[in-house]
């Protein structure tokens, strides 16, 4: 056995050949100690005594290399002293009195040290770098893993998801960038008695998730359509919310109103004013522009004839936002909000303003306003059109909101006598909800039951040629 350790010797480290002869030396101290049976196991006294020369040979060396005699007495004592030590691992002594075994360390290349009282483990300088990789590669995962946990479990299927394009990602990081923070205001409607101008924004769908994350790029947190899926619809939503808001916040003197009611049975009692109103406070857009100076300087000459108007304070546009809940199609989105406009405001509004697609700008301003009878030179229509690259049909759109709605509308200003219109009509009240309006707003009563189909003549309390508003 010490033999074959002595032809392999040149293979390894000059350290390691040092803890080798100091591994032999201990054997052969202990050796000398318990006498020839100890190496024999009780053999014959020629065994015996060809094997304590042999042990006394093998000594004579390990006393010069392996330190002090001291050492030497200590191993011969040992318990451990009559067995093998192999020749991978260096021990050089051992406790005696406890019997324990030596600790396992790790000893740094060339470094040599035959008195160490442990186990040295040794790795090449390859085996190192792939230990330093395993260990870089691990940190890295258990830090990742996390983030890419909560994408899994946060985004709905492929066929669910709505992947953003370039552009929709320019805006995505627009309306995520954070606002000024605007502090909790209690809405009171007895402070907004000066305003006059009216902004609607009509809904087109309801939110039925908690969570708003991604709701601006993906179709899962909304309630939609076959046709509206995998359109990138949310991206154009969420822009009209946004335009309403900084349309709002241009005019301290407006009243902001998303208006849609629970027009979808799948969908639950949710209606689309709501939702909409969730992902404006959602993206904190309340405080997202103010008015500058300037304005409210205006504000204050403007409110001049108008009692206590001018003494108003500034009011963000989160005391200033409204929802209405019961229209079921584009018509019902203008004749709602104005009675709406009349329950918060305590009068009907002077100036009228529509956020949505602008392939529907002429069914609002054309037939809608007609039919109402708004002066053209007091209403103005926000066109949003859907992001440039996104999956969204224009073409399509344009084709469909011709023959679908600006032709049954021009036969049916109201939206009521005609089959079609009356059968839309019921389909998006699954709930046989009640308005509240001719209660609420009088002046409004004829209107709301005039069914056409001809222009209603009667006054109205927001046309000039009827005294004005009322």
């Amino acid at each position: 056995m010490f033999e074959d350790g002595a032809r392999d010797r040149s293979r390894f480290p000059a350290h390691f050949s040092r803890d080798v002869a100091n591994s032999r030396g201990n054997v052969a101290a202990s050796s000398t100690a318990f006498g020839p049976s100890s190496l024999t196991g009780g053999g014959s006294s020629s065994s015996s005594a060809s094997a304590s020369a042999a042990a006394a040979n093998i000594a004579a060396p390990a006393v010069a290399g392996s330190g002090s005699a001291s050492q030497q007495s200590s191993l011969s004592s040992s318990s451990f002293a009559g067995l093998p030590v192999p020749t991978s691992i260096s021990s050089s002594s051992y406790s005696s009195s406890k019997g324990h075994h030596p600790a396992m360390t790790l000893r740094p290349f060339g470094r040599s040290g035959s008195d160490s009282s442990s186990f040295h483990i040794r790795l090449t300088k390859s085996e190192l770098r792939c230990l330093k990789v395993v260990v870089c590669v691990l940190i890295v995962l258990l830090v990742l893993t996390p983030f890419f946990a909560k994408a899994w479990t946060r985004h709905a299927p492929v066929e669910d998801e709505v992947l953003p394009t370039l552009a929709s990602w320019t805006s995505t990081v627009a309306a995520r960038k954070p606002r000024p923070y605007v502090g909790q205001v209690a809405f009171n409607a007895s402070k907004l008695h000066y305003l006059d101008h009216l902004i609607m924004v009509a809904g087109h769908a309801v939110v039925l998730a908690e969570s708003l994350d991604d709701v601006e790029i993906a179709d899962s947190p909304w309630y939609l359509e076959s046709y509206q899926r995998g359109r990138d619809l949310p991206q154009a939503l969420v822009h009209h919310i946004r335009s309403g808001v900084e349309a709002a916040a241009a005019d301290a003197r407006s009243l902001l109103v998303f208006s849609g009611g629970q027009t979808r049975a799948s969908a639950g009692p949710r209606d689309e004013g709501s939702s909409y109103y969730r992902i404006a406070e959602h993206f904190g857009w309340w405080g997202h522009i103010n008015v500058e100076q300037t304005q409210l300087s205006d504000l204050r000459l403007r409110g001049s004839s108008t009692s206590r108007a001018g003494q108003e304070e500034f009011l963000p546009v989160v005391a200033r936002a409204v929802t209405e809940d019961f229209a079921s199609d584009s018509f019902q989105n203008l004749l709602f909000s104005l009675c709406r406009f009349k329950e918060v405001v305590g009068h009907y509004p002077n100036k009228v303003t529509v956020v949505g697609f602008t392939f529907k700008k002429h069914r609002f301003v054309s037939l809608h306003r007609s039919a109402l009878r708004i002066p053209s030179d007091h209403f103005s229509y926000i066109g949003v059109q859907p992001p440039e690259h996104s999956r969204f049909n224009l073409k399509e759109a344009e084709e469909g909101e011709w023959t679908a709605a600006v032709k049954s509308f021009q036969v049916d200003p109201y939206g009521c006598f005609t089959p079609e219109l009356q059968a839309k009509r019921l389909q998006r009240n699954p709930f046989h909800r009640t308005t509240p309006y001719p209660l609420s707003c009088p002046e409004m009563k004829s209107l709301l039951a005039w069914c056409g189909p001809g222009i209603f003549a009667d006054s109205l309390p927001w046309d000039p040629r009827d005294g004005g508003r009322s």
